[in-house]
């Protein structure tokens, strides 16, 4: 949103921009260390997730063989680089 990368420009964004507050819920707005541990910590595990499991539904839906094999292999690829 904003093309706001910064964690501090994000803070102080949760506090000023209604787009944000209202993704924060109206709550107290993160501060910029919080925001910096999820970006590191949770952010990738979150995505990963995220993004397993469309590569799941998309492989039960598609019957394609090919489809199927580059779907397998980017999963692959996706976990090996998590771990």
């Amino acid at each position: 949103m904003n093309k706001i990368y910064t964690t501090r420009k994000i803070e102080e964004a949760c506090k000023r921009d209604i787009n944000f507050m209202w993704l924060i819920q109206y709550h107290n707005a993160p501060d910029h260390n919080t925001i910096a541990r999820f970006r590191t910590g949770r952010l990738s595990e979150f995505l990963l997730l995220c993004f397993g499991f469309n590569i799941d539904k998309l492989h039960n839906k598609i019957q394609n063989d090919n489809c199927i094999a580059v779907i397998c292999y980017i999963k692959k690829k996706l976990l090996k680089s998590y771990n």
